[in-house]
């Protein structure tokens, strides 16, 4: 049986309708991704950031020295920025990104010390000032993830009576990328 041309056109139009913008997509993403050229990489790619945080809870001074780690893992890759560097970075005795004060459940009160594109002198993602110490909250939102809070952070420190009293933070290394 011969098929009838009309509905061999029905059907190679619905297709191409169909799979037209997935293959878009695919090849648009796989086109960036294959064509775009790679951000170049760091001459330092790990370093250490010793730093000092000094903070009172209910009346008892807590000194905090630590260290701050930031390492090049490799080029990333998202739609906003392309193909960029990724960075990891976490204190070095806990491996968290932030200095935990105080966890209450799923509350954590942390100290914010900075972030690796500053510390590693990364000019491609680096555009911003920056702000070099941030106490904020870190609590669940209403969606299941979670929110950072800088404003709504004075009623917790005073639920927690926790005060910070001073830091003392590593300048950026520099570096050159090549």
């Amino acid at each position: 049986m011969v098929p009838h041309p009309q509905k061999s056109v029905i059907f190679l139009v619905s297709t191409i309708l169909v799979l037209s913008p997935i293959l878009c997509l695919i090849l648009g993403w796989g086109g960036m991704w294959l064509f775009s050229p790679n951000p170049p990489k760091p001459e330092i790619t790990y370093a250490e950031f010793p730093f000092e945080i000094v903070y009172e809870i209910h009346g008892e001074t807590v000194t905090v020295q630590d260290v701050y780690v930031c390492e090049y893992v490799g080029i990333g890759f998202d739609k906003g920025r392309g193909k960029h560097r990724e960075w990891k970075d976490y204190i070095k005795s806990s491996g968290e990104e932030d200095l935990i004060l105080v966890e209450d459940g799923s509350l954590k009160l942390a100290c914010y010390v900075g972030f690796p594109e500053y510390y590693m002198s990364d000019p491609e993602t680096y555009d911003y000032e920056y702000t070099p110490f941030i106490g904020y909250i870190i609590h669940p939102n209403e969606y299941g993830g979670t929110s950072y809070g800088g404003l709504d952070a004075e009623p917790s420190l005073n639920q927690y009576d926790l005060k910070l009293i001073s830091w003392k933070l590593s300048e950026p290394i520099e570096n050159s990328f090549n």
